[in-house]
């Protein structure tokens, strides 16, 4: 973003918010941005934290800013924009998985709509941004919480959309070993360290040698006799992979219903 910057309006200042505003402004030029007064004491909070305006209204939101970004529950993204004065050339941002562009489209007429998934890990800048379609302005803006992914489609939109679900399930499955590590004498605090260096460490080695196949990652780990072999064999045994492919199609599903 370069030049004046645009004032950016947040439509639903929520759980998800809090997190990502921090990512936003740890860029260069900080955005100017306006809250909405929806969730009046997470608002407050954030305009004393960040030096931030809270709007009057959502109609002022929208009348007074540029740019919306939309974070909002899916379920409530018809009753949130339905009547606010948009107009054609301003930028909606819609972070409302499972919502496609001709629903919000249906009741904000006239404006550019595009769509984005960060995570709560925005706040590290370590949360991949998954981006449809292509917006340089919306990339820019994401590029401080973590590496952006533009799309090419919708149908690849819902599916990178499993990931934020992902994320969750990614956090449980570090509780439960942290939890397992606990329980055989590790204290909390070198349970949970190991538990999380250990996930992030398998990640940034599959990330930084893009060189090889993940399968071929493995295979150096899971010599003859290895104990990383040894408990990879038993999750295979049990099928244990089956349920994370179940449990991806289950959220797939449901992500395309909402968007038919």
């Amino acid at each position: 973003m370069t030049g004046t910057p645009l004032k950016i309006g947040i439509l639903g200042v929520g759980h998800l918010i809090s997190y990502l505003l921090p990512g936003m402004l740890r860029g260069e030029q900080k955005p100017d941005f306006l809250l909405s007064p929806r969730n009046h004491q997470t608002a407050l909070t954030l305009a004393q934290n960040h030096n931030l305006e809270i709007a009057a209204s959502n109609h002022e939101l929208v009348k007074t800013c540029d740019v919306i970004i939309l974070s909002v529950r899916p379920g409530q993204v018809k009753s949130a924009i339905e009547g606010l004065p948009w107009r054609a050339g301003k930028l909606l941002i819609s972070l409302c998985a499972g919502v496609s562009i001709d629903e919000i489209a249906a009741h904000a007429k006239g404006v550019k709509i595009t769509r984005a998934l960060p995570v709560t890990a925005a706040k590290s800048g370590e949360s991949p941004t998954a981006i449809y379609p292509r917006c340089e302005f919306t990339q820019q803006l994401f590029d401080p919480c973590g590496p952006t992914v533009v799309l090419e489609d919708q149908d690849q939109f819902e599916a990178a959309t499993m990931f934020g679900a992902y994320y969750g399930w990614i956090q449980h499955l570090v509780g439960e070993m942290a939890g397992w590590a606990e329980a055989n004498n590790l204290n909390p605090q070198t349970a949970r360290l190991l538990a999380c260096q250990m996930t992030r460490a398998a990640a940034t080695t599959v990330r930084d040698t893009p060189e090889k196949p993940i399968e071929a990652l493995v295979d150096e780990l899971c010599l003859p006799g290895s104990i990383t072999g040894l408990g990879l064999d038993s999750l295979k045994q049990e099928d244990a992979f089956k349920a994370w492919h179940q449990a991806g199609n289950k959220v797939l599903q449901k992500l395309k219903s909402k968007s038919d």
